[in-house]
């Protein structure tokens, strides 16, 4: 009897080293996919760490507005991926979240983003509108425009019934270095509703 169960541990310990060797720790570069539940999926960039919804204000449910925000690696490079349902109570329709987001028509900032490149002008494989932004870092008094120029870069996807947005925002100076990260999410965003 004793045999036995130094046999079947012998075993477990066996099967234990063997599964860790086995692949369960992810490999560097290893591709991590977000499900945003029935609305989207997309691979989260390399080192970039999800950003935990806060419990302020309303809930997802409650604002219609469903998705996942992402930190970079340098301080304050964002990107996101949400999808505003009939009946949200942020930006109702795409025209208006596009009019929002982008540089006022007439203003003529002296440098301008980079568009985000996108495979025929499709991200999920559907048409999306791109387009950039320049705002501003909140001051120290909260005040908008008191801080540091913020680049964006967006992607918003039209849907029958609501629509997908995808931005990406980070210091002016760190925009160009953190794109190619943003088109590589873009490329890799799946929606799940049509």
């Amino acid at each position: 009897m004793k045999r036995r169960h130094l046999l079947i541990y012998a075993m477990f310990c066996l099967m234990t080293a063997s599964s860790a060797c086995a692949g369960n720790t992810p490999a560097p570069g290893d591709r991590k996919v977000h499900r945003e539940g029935k609305y989207f999926e997309a691979v989260l960039p390399e080192g970039w760490t999800v950003i935990p919804a806060g419990g302020y204000g309303l809930s997802p449910a409650e604002k219609k507005v469903y998705g996942v925000e992402l930190a970079g690696p340098d301080a304050g490079a964002r990107i996101s991926a949400h999808y505003f349902a009939p009946g949200n109570l942020v930006d109702k329709t795409p025209e208006k979240y596009i009019r929002v987001h982008s540089i006022p028509e007439g203003a003529a900032p002296a440098a301008v983003p980079a568009l985000p490149k996108a495979q025929d002008g499709k991200a999920g494989g559907r048409k999306a509108a791109l387009f950039v932004n320049i705002t501003h870092e909140r001051g120290a008094d909260r005040t908008i425009g008191g801080g540091a120029e913020v680049w964006e870069g967006f992607a918003v996807i039209p849907l029958k019934k609501g629509y997908y947005a995808l931005r990406y925002s980070a210091p002016a100076g760190k925009y160009a270095e953190h794109l190619p990260v943003f088109e590589a999410f873009i490329a890799s965003f799946k929606p799940l509703l049509k």
